[in-house]
């Protein structure tokens, strides 16, 4: 059996994610959303990036997948 760190933190799958937002609230969208946006800015900064850049290519990202 493998063990699990107690460090280790659970992190939703994809559809999951996908699964809880469609079940949630307007207002939990949006604290979900602003949440998302820190933390995105949190590790742009850590990475010495520029927030906006960031955004951009989370953008392209996101057409790219939707484009197929």
């Amino acid at each position: 059996m493998t063990e699990v760190s107690p460090c280790a933190t659970f992190v939703p799958s994809a559809e999951e994610r996908v699964e809880r937002l469609s079940a949630a609230t307007e207002a939990e969208k949006v604290e979900y959303f602003l949440s998302m946006m820190s933390e995105l800015k949190t590790l742009a900064e850590q990475a010495n990036l520029k927030f906006e850049s960031v955004m951009l290519g989370v953008a392209i990202s996101g057409l790219r997948q939707h484009s197929y």
